[in-house]
């Protein structure tokens, strides 16, 4: 009887190019018809071979082993008593010891073959149908390895199997002992739950957001619990979507790893329990096989685990999304398809986890997850209902430092406020935590609030990698520069306007009161009539109870464009006859240095300028806020070099807007007694440079008024007289 040899390691990237994009259909599905026909050829087989004894009569198997054999391939064989000797399961043709050392030997000496556990060329032989032991009638040999490693009476197999399926049958027991990992210290360790991993197993939803900071375990976990259910359960399917391709296929193998792992017998001597453990993984090992390529493990129970980072690798009873934050941010589109994709898969009674760190600022599909999970309340949720699991940076006892270590250090003034507000938070920290965050907080600087935060509230104000103007806005948040307030009532209002007919359309509403600006309004909308923005312009001037007195468009307002009339002509015709176009600045770096110059000058309006917009086909538009905080930059190719270019997307049009009017302050425009006003002429020539890369905090410094607090220079006189607050955020 011939043995079918199947190969279960990992494709090239080669052949998985052309498996998935040259290979039709048809020959994938017949491909997958003669797996299925071999492994029920392989069923029958496996009956035969079980029934067969040995040829050595009267030797009891006591430990499965499997030998390579040329031409025969691998040859299931059992390691008798006799140290050393090995006889084989006789395969097809060959009826007796002698001639299988005659055929594979050649010489006769059956020692230099070389004999290996079954579990450790699992990858090449299928040797059941996917039934655990205890599940297979007449099976004790496993049973018999584990009631040696517990001491028990082989001869009293009823009470062992009991142990065996009552551990097994618990997932919190399998958790805990079956799965190898290797830690962060680059070592093979048996993973164990760590405080956050514990508090996540007892405490999730079946639909759960989990905002976290880094090192908590929290992907390691949901892999492995994706894949103890794809082993204990029949037809199961899980699926991981992550940010990166190459991040995925990390995950993949290391829950490749964590299965091939089970039976691994650690080297040296070895307790008892230990002993119990590796018994315990090869019973399971046993029972079940996988085949993997870079994208997908299949199990012979009908399980499978996938992995994409777009959402599109089929259904699943189990997702897992991680990095949805930076992704959200990133790759706005390819969100959305994750959240109509691959949510939408999951019956009723699956779970769902988002996993992520957070990309920064109160915007993006990852923050409207958080909004949703919020809201949750144990009393009448459902499996549709979503729950949020924050994990700050205290929860990892490994985040601190002996004291004793640093006796001398001195915490800056900073860092002594960020203790003493974590204190107001209900946050009580040790010695040792707050050195390691000082220190911490010393090489990371402000991505520290993105990559360790320690509340809800801090995560949120972090500004994202790359962003243009963040870290200005967050400093104008930590100042309370961002706050409820009332308009001033002697300074006239302006509008300045970014302009898209398929794109976003953005609008803020501004005053210049002596050496500060104050920004009372936004407004975004996209592929609506233009009337729309007119009645938007209409409504401020009776909300404010002062009409706006100029409107600032883009330098392409005035053009006329295929048909129709220009967007000026166009709000003419509509009534508002009041605009003017700024002319277009050569080297927008120029724009974008003059705003920086003029945030540290700003108030910003909390409630107008922090809310979202209803967008067409249900979509969700930044605020103005929102807007500025996600302007970013990123690399991109230049020939042979790499240059800093601004992105554009959906959070660039309110930023342009901006820009607007920071190009019309230096031309000259505004033609106010303002000392803003008066102070920006000109400088677009003399002062920029247009410099991506320059230092925030040297910005803040050389930007920000002489006048500190809530007091500003009167609009026409510059006499001094308090801001009119109705609240602070």
């Amino acid at each position: 009887m011939s043995v079918e040899v199947v190969d279960f390691g990992f494709v090239s990237k080669e052949e998985a190019q052309v498996k998935r994009y040259k290979k039709p259909l048809k020959d994938a599905a017949m491909k997958e018809k003669k797996e299925r026909e071999a492994m029920e050829k392989w069923n029958k087989e496996l009956a035969e071979i079980e029934e067969r004894k040995p040829v050595a009569e009267g030797v009891e198997p006591v430990v499965e082993a499997a030998v390579e054999v040329p031409e025969l391939g691998v040859v299931p064989v059992a390691a008798t008593k006799a140290e050393g000797e090995c006889v084989p399961i006789v395969p097809a043709g060959v009826k007796t010891v002698a001639q299988l050392k005659e055929e594979v030997a050649g010489d006769g000496v059956l020692r230099e073959i070389k004999a290996a556990p079954v579990e450790e060329v699992v990858g090449k032989v299928k040797k059941t149908n996917g039934a655990l032991p205890w599940e297979r009638k007449g099976d004790r040999r496993s049973a018999k390895v584990v009631a040696k490693a517990l001491g028990a009476d082989t001869k009293d197999m009823e009470t062992v199997e009991a142990k065996v399926k009552r551990l097994l049958s618990n997932k919190r027991w399998r958790l805990n002992h079956l799965y190898w990992i290797v830690d962060s210290n680059m070592k093979r360790v048996r993973f164990k739950m760590n405080k956050v991993q514990e508090h996540l197993y007892a405490n999730a939803w079946w639909r759960t957001v989990v905002p976290k900071s880094r090192r908590h375990g929290i992907s390691t976990y949901l892999e492995l619990y994706a894949l103890d259910d794809a082993i204990f359960n029949r037809d199961f399917t899980a699926g991981l979507v992550d940010w990166k391709e190459e991040d995925g296929k990390k995950k993949l193998a290391m829950m490749k790893f964590a299965f091939e792992m089970m039976d691994w017998r650690p080297p040296g001597e070895l307790d008892k329990d230990e002993e119990f453990l590796v018994a315990m993984g090869k019973l399971v090992k046993k029972g079940i096989q996988a085949k993997a390529n870079e994208s997908e493990i299949r199990f012979s129970n009908g399980s499978r685990i996938w992995t994409s980072c777009s959402g599109r690798g089929g259904g699943a009873q189990f997702l897992h999304i991680s990095e949805l934050g930076p992704k959200s941010l990133r790759d706005p589109i390819g969100a959305q398809e994750i959240k109509s994709g691959s949510i939408n898969t999951v019956p009723v009674g699956g779970k769902v986890f988002i996993e992520s760190t957070h990309g920064g600022g109160r915007f993006g599909m990852f923050y409207e997850f958080m909004e949703l999970a919020s809201k949750f309340s144990a009393d009448g949720a459902t499996p549709l209902d979503w729950k949020m699991l924050f994990y700050g940076w205290d929860w990892d006892d490994k985040n601190s430092i002996d004291p004793a270590s640093a006796p001398r250090w001195q915490f800056p003034r900073e860092h002594v406020e960020y203790f003493e507000d974590a204190a107001r938070r209900g946050k009580a920290l040790t010695a040792g935590q707050k050195l390691w965050w000082s220190k911490k907080k010393l090489e990371q600087g402000e991505a520290m609030a993105t990559e360790f935060p320690l509340t809800m509230e801090e995560m949120l104000s972090s500004t994202i990698v790359g962003s243009v103007y963040g870290p200005i806005v967050a400093k104008l948040r930590e100042a309370k520069r961002i706050l409820d307030f009332q308009p001033d009532v002697g300074a006239p209002m302006y509008a300045f306007w970014d302009l898209g007919r398929v794109d976003l359309t953005c609008i803020w509403l501004m005053q210049f009161v002596g050496p500060a600006i104050y920004v009372l309004d936004y407004f975004t909308s996209c592929e609506v009539h233009s009337k729309v923005y007119v009645d938007v312009i209409d409504r401020w001037g009776w909300k404010y109870n002062s009409q706006v007195k100029l409107n600032f468009l883009p330098h392409d307002a005035e053009n006329k464009g295929g048909v129709g009339p220009s967007w000026q002509g166009e709000f003419a015709n509509l009534g508002m006859k009041n605009t003017v176009c700024v002319p277009r600045v050569e080297n927008r770096r120029l724009g974008i240095d003059l705003v920086r110059k003029l945030l540290p000058l700003c108030y910003f309006h909390a409630t107008n300028c922090t809310k979202v917009f209803d967008g067409p086909g249900g979509r969700t538009l930044p605020s103005g806020l929102e807007a500025l905080e996600s302007y970013r930059v990123e690399q991109v190719k230049d020939g042979q070099n790499m240059k800093t270019s601004p992105v554009h997307d959906i959070y660039s049009h309110g930023a342009d807007a901006f820009r607007t009017m920071a190009e019309a302050l230096s031309l000259g425009m505004l033609k106010g007694k303002s000392a803003v006003e008066r102070s920006t002429r000109g400088i677009a020539a003399s002062n920029a440079t247009g410099d991506f890369d320059d230092d925030d905090d040297a910005w803040w410094a050389r930007s920000k008024m002489r006048a500190i607090g809530n007091v500003h220079g009167d609009y026409a006189t510059g006499q001094r007289r308090p801001l009119k607050l109705v609240g602070r955020v």
